[in-house]
């Protein structure tokens, strides 16, 4: 198929955009430099790299990366930094090392009949006008008790100092003798496997407004009866993350923008489209139903008739 000058033209800058660091550049967050000290990649490949691999920050208390739809910043707040009641007493808890840990120490919980842990998080140093929700990041060893349905904790987040602001719930670590039939089920109270291999729990979600109307989320998870035996939980850390669902809207929007200019192009190109828009629809799939909505999914009908006879079926 040839291409007139107008059209091939029109390619050649929408490949040549794709590795242009002025482009990649508006997908990192403005305080990026004061993040990370230094770095010699190209906007592209640091973006990338932050996506996929963590970098531990403020002299290893915390983990940064980046939210690859979105852009927007993750922090892992490592255990060493968390509040653990008897963290310190190694009667009731260890430290001890993980390949697959970020951190080069995580918590490892002997027996306590008291179980608290509590993260703080200034929310001046994540993105503004974006909700997060915050996970509870572990593992459950072999041997492990006190995490089955008959021990619940509660879980909450609200301002620090401020107990009236806290939204509090039920989680529970393990799956252990859960009853009643799926429907009724709250899926969002019991943990998923992480790609990681780490097991997470949400604890709660927040709305972080700006960085000067921020203020420090307390991330709290505690026993609701006192009096039961645990033993075998390994915790790596608290995670605070960009909703997904939102995430997926603001993604979805770029998408939509950037396909809208695209008139035509080489055989080559709608076949680099077409693995990419599969991944993508193939990440959409994988999320929870009840974290989608109508108005999350793109408007395919904004791409060319090659494009909306390739997608329109798996989009619709």
């Amino acid at each position: 198929m040839e291409l007139d000058d107008d059209h091939h033209h029109v390619h050649m800058d929408l490949l040549s955009s794709a590795d242009s660091d002025a482009v990649w550049d508006k997908f990192l967050p403005p305080d990026i430099p004061s993040i990370l000290s230094h770095s010699s990649s190209s906007e592209k490949k640091l973006y990338l790299t932050l996506c996929e691999n963590p970098v531990l920050v403020d002299d290893g208390k915390m983990s940064f990366t980046l939210d690859k739809w979105s852009g927007k910043k993750c922090y892992m707040i490592s255990p060493k930094d968390l509040m653990i009641i008897w963290g310190d007493t190694p009667e009731y808890w260890k430290w001890i090392s993980l390949a697959n840990s970020r951190f080069e120490e995580v918590a490892a919980l002997v027996v306590v009949w008291w179980l608290e842990i509590r993260g703080k998080i200034d929310t001046r140093i994540l993105s503004p006008s974006t909700v997060y929700k915050a996970y509870l990041v572990f593992m459950l060893s072999e041997g492990a008790r006190g995490f089955d349905r008959d021990d619940p904790l509660e879980v909450k987040v609200g301002l620090f100092g401020e107990e009236e602001t806290s939204s509090k719930r039920i989680v529970f670590l393990g799956r252990q003798n859960i009853t009643g039939r799926p429907m009724e089920i709250d899926e969002t109270q019991y943990p998923k496997k992480r790609p990681d291999g780490w097991l997470e729990v949400e604890i709660g979600e927040f709305f972080c407004p700006g960085e000067e109307d921020g203020g420090v989320m307390e991330m709290t998870c505690m026993d609701v009866d006192l009096h039961r035996m645990k033993t075998g939980l390994i915790v790596q850390g608290i995670e605070v993350r960009p909703k997904r669902a939102q995430v997926i809207l603001v993604f979805h929007s770029q998408i939509s923008e950037a396909f809208s200019r695209l008139q035509m192009c080489t055989p080559q190109a709608k076949d680099r489209l077409h693995r990419d828009v599969t991944h993508i629809l193939g990440c959409i799939r994988a999320l929870p139903s009840d974290k989608m909505s109508e108005s999350s999914i793109p408007k395919w009908g904004q791409l060319d008739e090659f494009l909306v006879q390739r997608f329109g079926s798996e989009a619709g």
